[in-house]
């Protein structure tokens, strides 16, 4: 299975833009990296309407979220930003009809 089966994505630089999660089937989704690249952003309404999803996780020093990149994830419950630094950015509202959430965790641990 190759990356672009699952994501939309665009490398840049080094670092991967996540445009969109085409499928996936598992209760955990790590965001960390894409093979060895880091991801930086997730855009607008990449990750939608994946109903199986119950934990975010994301490991990396910097990322930055744009507004409802996180929509109709209605069995999340845990995001884990364990590793982000102060160079991250995250835009208003990046979790849109998301109601279940009750664990959220940034910074370093």
């Amino acid at each position: 299975m190759l990356a672009s089966d699952f994501f939309d994505y665009e490398l840049k630089g080094g670092e991967v833009v996540v445009k969109k999660v085409k499928k996936w089937e598992c209760p955990e989704l790590d965001l960390s990296s894409l093979g060895t690249y880091p991801i930086s952003r997730i855009a607008s309404h990449a990750i939608k309407d994946l109903n199986q999803v119950v934990s975010l996780t994301f490991n990396q020093p910097h990322l930055s979220l744009e507004a409802s990149c996180f929509e109709n994830l209605h069995a999340l419950r845990r995001v884990d930003f364990a590793e982000l630094d102060s160079s991250s950015r995250f835009a208003a509202n990046p979790f849109l009809n998301c109601p279940n959430v009750t664990y959220l965790r940034s910074g370093t641990p």
